[in-house]
């Protein structure tokens, strides 16, 4: 770890390296940031299999959680930034070729959180991250930890677990923030990037 490590491991408790809040609406979230994910890295030669509903291949790899587990972290409990290249580097370098990532739907409504809404500064520091694993051939799964009134590991009344989805409007508000991921990430083909709809489901 560097001393610039430090540094910026300090600010960003205190939002300095997030950017500017950016809140659409979901039918208004788009697709990914083409100067983040460019067709270049679209189109590189890539080692990694090729993936399909029909054959999936095995990957070796590890799990990131730092996007999800919002009510868990300091300060606020939200991320920002802290997936580095270097992270992703040292895995690949191993001999890995596949990264989960855990993401919290509330991480994505951003600061403001509102159903329906979603921030563009953090979609695209998912895009970040998700060009990143691209660039050092890793597969990347996202992996949903967390969505409004929902979390995996909930404990309290109003977020007891999957089984909130039975409520009134809930299956809506998880559907909808998927089908704006599935919608943004369409145009990057399958051996880079899958999709895993809910961590580790209740009975």
């Amino acid at each position: 770890m560097t001393v610039g490590d430090v540094a910026r491991a300090t600010l960003r408790f205190y939002r300095s390296l997030e950017g500017k809040e950016n809140y659409v609406r979901l039918s208004k979230a788009g697709t990914y940031n083409k100067k983040i994910i460019t067709d270049k890295l679209l189109n590189k030669k890539s080692s990694l299999p090729e993936a399909s509903n029909q054959k999936l291949p095995v990957w070796r790899g590890v799990l990131n959680g730092t996007m999800g587990f919002v009510k868990y972290q300091a300060l606020g409990g939200r991320a920002d930034k802290v997936i580095r290249e270097g992270d992703i580097k040292a895995a690949a370098d191993t001999g890995f070729n596949h990264m989960s990532i855990m993401i919290s739907f509330p991480w994505l409504q951003g600061l403001h959180q509102k159903d329906g809404y979603v921030d563009k500064t953090r979609l695209e520091e998912l895009d970040r991250v998700i060009a990143l694993c691209m660039k050092y051939d890793m597969h990347v799964t996202l992996e949903n930890c967390e969505t409004p009134g929902i979390s995996m590991w909930g404990e309290d009344e109003h977020e007891k677990g999957t089984e909130n989805l039975a409520k009134p409007g809930m299956a809506k508000t998880y559907a909808g923030y998927w089908g704006m991921l599935a919608k943004r990430y369409k145009g990057i083909d399958n051996k880079y990037l899958a999709f895993n709809l809910m961590v580790e489901p209740g009975g």
